[in-house]
């Protein structure tokens, strides 16, 4: 009996262990398989910050920029001498444009808007920083915000401006990447055009950036820092002058 017992004890201990491998392995195997799942599940990570280029988006930059351009022309003798574009700073019809466009004594500057020709008079300029202020008649003007972000090389710019084509003002623009970018110099690698005098400098991010002029065959851009501080000189010397 006691040789029978013993059989039966061991036959009973090993059933119990093969049966506990069996739940361990089944709770191991469904434990795997729910982590597995869960692992599956998870959506993959995404870079953030991330976006599709638009690929409009030059053309909306334009379309948002171009009602507060001008086109300019200095005409002298009844012969334009001059030609090119400038950004209008106030809602009383002030226009920034660069000094390229200044004429000698007698000259007459016409300014094209978007539907009308205005006939517009110096109150302004400054040789050293190739500015030229231009006062016209007309009130209630769309007005470009200035941003002065910071100019890096390498960084993609689209100039705009308005020319000229039989009496009416047409939107021009064209791309480039600041080459140069240092406290007193900034160039833009771009066309060299003879009417890039004052046309509007926009970043990516639709903000403007100043305006440009040629010289010796280079693209030079006027930082908006210095457009301010030009037009808020003017308003000082007003001011003072009541």
């Amino acid at each position: 009996h006691t040789i029978a017992n013993i059989t039966i004890a061991l036959w009973i201990a090993f059933l119990g262990g093969v049966i506990g491998s069996l739940v361990v392995v089944e709770t191991g195997f469904k434990f795997t398989s729910t982590n597995l799942t869960q692992t599956i599940d998870q959506p993959p990570e995404t870079i953030s910050n991330t976006t599709t280029p638009d690929p409009e988006l030059w053309e909306k930059i334009v379309t948002k920029i171009s009602p507060t351009l001008v086109g300019i022309q200095t005409i002298n003798g009844d012969r334009v001498i001059r030609q090119g574009s400038g950004i209008i700073v106030s809602s009383d019809g002030l226009i920034v444009t660069t000094a390229n466009l200044w004429g000698p004594k007698g000259t007459v500057y016409q300014v094209f808007y978007d539907d009308k020709i205005i006939k517009g008079d110096i109150v302004d300029v400054n040789s050293k920083t190739n500015l030229l202020l231009i006062k016209t008649a007309v009130s209630n003007s769309s007005i470009a915000e200035l941003n002065s972000r910071n100019y890096q090389s390498g960084q993609e710019i689209i100039i705009i401006g308005k020319n000229i084509n039989l009496s009416q003002p047409v939107i021009v623009s064209q791309k480039g990447i600041i080459s140069q970018a240092t406290d007193s110099l900034v160039t833009i690698d771009t066309v060299p055009s003879k009417y890039l005098f004052g046309f509007g400098v926009s970043d990516k991010y639709g903000y403007l950036r100043g305006l440009v002029y040629l010289k010796n065959g280079a693209v030079n851009l006027i930082k908006t820092e210095t457009i301010e501080n030009f037009f808020k000189d003017y308003l000082e010397k007003i001011s003072k002058s009541r």
